[in-house]
């Protein structure tokens, strides 16, 4: 699925439901969760979430963070319960400048991999993979944070490497 957590349709918690809907159709040995970059009402224009307890969650707020903690909780739960190990991606930092998803995307990134540390789910660090290569350059995108052609190519070989070659059977 490709939507973040904290996003909602008609009071349905996408990050959940899409995952569910997506593990009932596919039966899935590994999940990987990538978690970046925005938040509803940031770029996407999506309403703002509005907590159990009925509180608005603004962007960059404390509150923020402590509810993606929740849902990326909630993502390995899920994931566990459908016989699948959930990895998560560590993204590298942001390159000096980016801005795309709007000037505290540095921060943001930085919070985002902390948070990972606190979930009992293996970490994929991209960051280190892609920062130890020589030709780092060429593997991110003038943005800052996205990949370009050769970067997806190489975090999908290391990404491979390090989860479905160590998993598989050995014959």
């Amino acid at each position: 699925p490709g939507t973040g957590p904290l996003y909602t349709t008609d009071g349905h918690k996408l990050w959940a439901t899409q995952l569910e809907e997506t593990l009932q159709t596919y039966d899935a040995d590994i999940v990987l969760f990538e978690s970046c970059c925005h938040y509803p009402g940031g770029p996407a224009g999506s309403p703002l979430y509005v907590n159990d307890q009925g509180v608005t969650v603004q962007p960059g707020t404390e509150l923020m963070y402590t509810e993606i903690a929740k849902a990326n909780t909630e993502l390995v739960n899920i994931a566990r319960a459908h016989g699948a190990s959930p990895y998560w991606i560590k993204l590298p930092p942001t390159t000096a400048g980016s801005i795309i998803y709007g000037p505290d995307i540095a921060e943001r990134v930085d919070r985002f991999n902390l948070l990972l540390d606190q979930l009992d789910a293996p970490i994929l660090d991209w960051g280190a993979a892609v920062l130890a290569q020589p030709n780092v350059a060429s593997l991110r995108h003038p943005d800052g944070i996205h990949y370009t052609d050769a970067g997806n190519a190489f975090v999908a070989r290391w990404t491979f490497n390090q989860t479905v070659r160590v998993l598989a059977p050995t014959p």
